[in-house]
């Protein structure tokens, strides 16, 4: 990877393409990344040092959030980072804002306009430790 190529974006459908990775340059890998449904310069993203750590052997993966013209700030207050597959990430159909993040050590909430995560009360079985979700959907009632 590039430095300072680990976040692209193109607003010509692919024709060109802007880098910006301005605080991404410890974790530079990103795998899952989830939009705020009515702010499109607030994203989220699931990131580690490379995909060794974010996939495989030595585990450890956090989140980074981006609000416009901003640097990307890491956003790991309250979630488990060490032993931690990349987290499946998804936003609140009914709290525009609110996130969750799902790994194998459990699942977390970020309520709109907070800067910490909070592991939600969910059964955990130890076999979910060694599991890594690719994927999270909240469905409303």
């Amino acid at each position: 990877m590039l430095k300072g190529h680990s976040y692209a974006e193109s607003h010509d459908e692919g024709e060109t393409w802007n880098y910006d990775s301005e605080g991404l340059e410890e974790h530079p890998y990103l795998y899952n990344m989830v939009i705020h449904p009515d702010d499109p310069d607030e994203k989220l993203v699931a990131a580690a040092a490379s995909p060794s750590t974010g996939h495989h052997a030595s585990l450890f993966s956090t989140i980074y959030r981006k609000n416009g013209d901003e640097k990307w700030e890491e956003l790991s207050d309250g979630l488990d980072c060490e032993g931690a597959y990349l987290a499946a990430l998804a936003s609140d159909p009914n709290d525009p804002g609110s996130y969750y993040a799902f790994n194998n050590i459990g699942l977390y909430q970020l309520n709109a306009g907070k800067h910490r995560w909070s592991k939600m009360p969910v059964k955990w079985e130890t076999d979910f430790n060694d599991q890594h979700p690719s994927f999270l959907i909240i469905q409303t009632s």
